[in-house]
């Protein structure tokens, strides 16, 4: 049958009416290879953007799937702080097809371990079963994240457990204390300094009032916004064939929606380095302080990452040799870049003795000044480089390490083609730790920081003896003005 359209009075003849056709057969996703790594690693994307990362390991005994979502405290507005991970433990509540208690044995009757976590930028769940149990392993993963009955009878218990995990609610004295400057975080003080007014400085775990006010419906809202196939990437390893991992993944995951790949907001200001050296008081009586060199780092897709890393471990061997070795001022010191996929942050600290704080910055301050001056001890070099390369090497012996390291690089755009940058390490010189010290480390782009208790112990025994003596006094001062009336 013919359509007849009249347009500026013509009568034209239309084309015969189409018939239904069917959208074009999906094309099944392919595993592809990923070059530069120092072990086998294939990738797949499927129809709905859901990516995984398949990692054979022909003679492992276990296997591992390695569930993320581009979630965490990064994700969150104020008043959703803590949201990501209130929902990480609401999601081990119950599934449509399985309750709670049916939840945490099917992985304990299959002979693994499980757990969930919640960072800054990611949210993810993973599983470790013997060889053999891929199957229970991929339909767990799938039951837990894309199948939460999300109950809100369930809510309240969870909310307490939460409250437990960081130690109980604030309460009126402890957040007054904190606004007079007394037991803040000495962590996140730092954080906000070097990212003010930036999602890096939410804390993960929520505060009082966000986990208040957080409701299943505003649960269910960011759950929707962030657990679909789009924004997931699953890594696996173990030794199953990857053709038949990807055909099982295909079975749980492919017919799940589709959406945004999310990414953290770009909202980090101009660091904060007004005052050079900062205390921050705590709700504490000791006689030990925590002194520490802050300062903003490499991310993960900068090319500075690894070669960061070395002259980071170089200069925790020089301040371990000289602060503990030599003078026996502390017990250990760590150096160390906690990247994420926009920068990093640099910290250098030890604990130490309240009376030795000043030497212990000084020393600090000066180890840098020695390697972006030009001054690199080749021998030390040569140990840290050993150490950061055969390190990286050890942990991935660990299928969970292996994978969480592959679940990190695919948060960042691009990130897999940086997985060799490890290979930069062997070639890191002298020079180049010069660089990194005066690109990284200089005056004005650090800071030091003192977390100092709000009374040693002798002050408090003094304090108290004080408190005795007028105490005292004043009752003998009262007593004998009775004796008088």
């Amino acid at each position: 049958m013919l359509a007849l359209v009249v347009l500026a009075g013509v009568a034209l003849a239309a084309d015969p009416a189409p018939s239904e056709v069917p959208p074009p057969p999906v094309e099944p996703a392919h595993l592809d290879p990923v070059s530069g790594l120092p072990f086998s690693l294939l990738r797949a994307r499927l129809a709905n953007g859901f990516e995984l990362y398949v990692q054979p390991r022909p003679d492992s005994t276990s296997a591992t799937g390695y569930l993320v979502f581009r979630a965490g405290g990064r994700y969150e507005s104020p008043a959703e702080s803590g949201a990501s991970h209130l929902l990480e433990h609401l999601l081990f509540t119950g599934t449509e097809r399985w309750t709670e208690e049916q939840v945490r044995a099917t992985i304990d009757l299959a002979g693994g371990r499980y757990n969930g976590f919640t960072g800054a930028e990611q949210v993810g769940y993973w599983a470790q079963v013997p060889a053999g149990r891929t199957p229970e392993l991929l339909d767990w993963l799938g039951q837990v994240a894309f199948h939460p009955k999300l109950d809100p009878a369930k809510l309240d218990t969870v909310r307490n457990v939460v409250f437990e995990e960081r130690g109980g609610r604030q309460g009126w004295t402890v957040r007054t204390a904190k606004w007079l400057g007394l037991g803040r975080d000495y962590r996140e003080e730092i954080t906000t300094a070097l990212f003010p007014g930036s999602s890096r400085g939410q804390p993960i775990i929520g505060d009082d009032e966000s986990l208040d006010a957080a409701t299943i419906d505003t649960l269910r809202t960011f759950y929707g916004r962030h657990y679909h196939a789009g924004n997931a990437s699953l890594v696996y390893v173990g030794p199953t064939d990857p053709g038949e991992v990807l055909a099982a993944v295909e079975s749980v995951f492919g017919s799940l929606p589709g959406g945004e790949r999310l990414h953290p907001p770009d909202d980090a200001g101009p660091a904060d380095h007004a005052t050079e050296v900062r205390a921050v008081w705590r709700n504490a009586v000791l006689d030990r302080c925590t002194v520490t060199l802050a300062a903003r780092g490499p991310g993960l897709a900068d090319a500075d990452r690894w070669p960061g890393e070395v002259l980071l471990k170089y200069l925790e061997i020089e301040l371990f040799e000289t602060l503990r070795m030599e003078q026996g001022l502390t017990y250990g010191v760590s150096a160390w870049n906690e990247t994420n996929s926009d920068g990093g942050q640099i910290a250098i600290d030890s604990t130490t003795d309240c009376a030795n704080v000043g030497v212990v910055a000084d020393t600090f301050v000066a180890a840098v000044a020695r390697v972006g001056a030009g001054t690199v001890d080749v021998s030390r070099l040569e140990r840290a480089k050993g150490a950061v390369s055969g390190r990286w090497a050890l942990s991935l012996e660990n299928n969970i390490t292996r994978a969480s390291w592959v679940a990190d690089l695919s948060m960042v755009e691009g990130g897999l083609a940086l997985a060799d940058a490890h290979q930069l390490v062997p070639r890191v010189g002298p020079d180049d730790l010069t660089r990194l010290a005066s690109t990284w480390l200089p005056p004005g782009r650090r800071s030091l920081w003192v977390s100092q208790p709000i009374a040693t112990v002798g002050e408090a025994w003094l304090a108290a003896a004080l408190a005795v003596a007028v105490g005292g006094g004043l009752l003998a001062l009262l007593r004998w003005r009775r004796r008088r009336a």
